[in-house]
């Protein structure tokens, strides 16, 4: 169970069919309308577009929709774009948006998950996203979460020892496991490198850490001379858990105390310098922590047939007009 900030998308299209507008479409026949939303329209270019980034997602976990199958998937893309557009219609015409500052907060938890801007990119790109695209789905789909809870969820009471009784027995689920906010300087060199590459990179990374020694800033250090994906954000790594780093990274880092700079650390990917910035040990959350977060989770368990006729209700007003057979 999760209760933290929680994506409701589950409950108001299939999770396969939550789609991206994405921009800068070039098939032929683009700016086509494929259908109309309240006068918004959704073009072929889009469609083609949400068809093409999921048979992407599938391919990257080894998958393939049959070629018998893609005139009913299309269909239901499309349909999953109608309703979406219904939804941000809706929540336009109430006023409501994604906080912007949850939207970087979910960003920011994404690309936490990888070690490297460029494992990020490389991640994204296999699924068809862009860091842009990724950004604008969780703007709509933030903004589709905060009118369900506006028109619906929020109207569900959920009585006080209900909420005490799911976290005396679910205390497992609440514990904030040990982490740090770090960040590196990189000089690479393969594990099979000749000596003479390994010697180089080593008498590197030694004047490096004699400089940060003397008092240099580290993240200008590391923008100016690490060889990693993130030197150019002066090396941060963001805040990661263990078994996110490999083995010698990770026993370095976690071994170290806040602003406390380590000694030079030899992984696959060459030598490095650590900079703990921040610590978090592992611990159970509190209650008044967590009270908040269990009658979210509780009121949407809870509502899930009323965000269902909600939606229904929200698609079937609109006026939907479709100009292709999808």
């Amino acid at each position: 169970m999760h209760t933290g900030k929680r994506s409701r998308s589950s409950l108001i299209l299939p999770t396969a069919l939550l789609v991206v507008a994405i921009s800068g479409c070039s098939a032929q026949g683009s700016d086509k309308a494929a259908a109309s939303v309240d006068g918004t329209i959704i073009t072929v270019g889009r469609l083609d577009e949400a068809v093409s980034l999921f048979q992407r997602q599938f391919a990257a976990q080894g998958q393939t929709i049959p070629e018998e199958q893609l005139a009913s998937f299309r269909s239901s893309v499309l349909d999953s774009l109608v309703r979406k557009t219904a939804l941000l219609n809706a929540a336009e015409a109430a006023g409501i948006a994604a906080d912007a500052e949850e939207v970087d907060g979910e960003m920011e938890k994404i690309r936490n998950r990888f070690s490297s801007e460029e494992e990020y990119t490389q991640s994204l790109d296999e699924q068809g996203y862009s860091v842009d695209g990724l950004r604008q789905q969780i703007e709509e789909d933030l903004t589709i979460s905060a009118l369900i809870d506006a028109k619906v969820l929020n109207a569900i009471e959920i009585p006080e020892d209900e909420i005490v009784s799911f976290f005396e027995e679910n205390s497992q689920y609440f514990v904030v496991p040990e982490s740090v906010t770090a960040s590196h300087i990189l000089v690479e060199v393969s594990e099979d490198a000749s000596s003479e590459k390994v010697a180089a990179a080593r008498e590197k990374i030694e004047s490096i850490l004699a400089e940060l020694k003397a008092g240099a800033d580290f993240a200008e250090v590391a923008k100016k001379r690490s060889e990693g994906p993130s030197g150019p954000s002066g090396g941060s790594l963001g805040t990661f858990g263990r078994g996110q780093m490999v083995p010698p990274f990770e026993e370095a880092a976690f071994s170290l105390e806040p602003g406390e700079l380590s000694d030079i650390v030899r992984t696959q990917f060459g030598f490095h310098i650590i900079l703990v910035h921040d610590r978090e040990e592992g611990r159970e959350q509190t209650f008044d922590e967590v009270r908040s977060d269990i009658a979210d989770y509780l009121r949407q368990t809870r509502g899930e047939d009323q965000v269902s006729a909600y939606v229904d209700g929200v698609v079937e007003a609109a006026t939907v007009k479709l100009f292709i057979d999808s």
